[in-house]
């Protein structure tokens, strides 16, 4: 499963055709990706945007693509257009996301990795949230044409658990 072949796919299928004949202004605003490290429960999606719309397209694992539509939500940060050339491509997320645990000294196996790609501040990254045992929740950005780790935060599952 990589970003490359899942946009071809969509691009290629009958249901985006037919969605970008009628709507040519819509824009690729991001990839979004679930890693199942564990149970191989795997999910792709990409999101395109047409005014306050949000146009949702799902592969599966047996190649079915759906379409969602939803209303934008109000932000501070604009959904910017991505580009769909990449460099860094979503199978070598792992290897780069556990190569950066290591460096920081944290040793727990990685359970999921939740990958999107998206502009921030100005480039276009992998946004990464990797849930690992022990509860351990990893935020990495990812510079999508260097590999470059742009930050690296840990936290836990605890802390974000309120205490009266």
């Amino acid at each position: 499963m990589d970003f490359i072949s899942t946009y071809k796919t969509i691009k290629e299928s009958e249901i985006f055709k037919s969605f970008i004949e009628y709507n040519k202004e819509a824009e690729l605003v991001a990839g979004f990706f679930i890693l199942d490290l564990l149970e191989n429960n795997n999910q792709r999606s990409l999101d395109y945007k047409l005014q306050q719309k949000i146009f949702t397209f799902s592969l599966d694992e047996a190649g079915e693509i759906t379409m969602r539509e939803d209303e934008l939500i109000e932000s501070d940060k604009p959904l910017e257009k991505i580009s769909s050339d990449i460099k860094i491509d979503l199978d070598e997320i792992p290897e780069i996301a556990e190569k950066q645990a290591g460096i920081n000294n944290i040793k727990n196996k990685f359970q999921k990795i939740i990958a999107v790609l998206q502009l921030h501040e100005g480039k276009q990254v992998w946004n990464l949230t990797c849930m690992l045992d022990s509860f351990v929740i990893l935020n990495i950005i990812i510079d999508s044409e260097t590999g470059d780790t742009l930050k690296f935060d840990k936290r836990s599952v605890m802390d974000f658990v309120k205490k009266k």
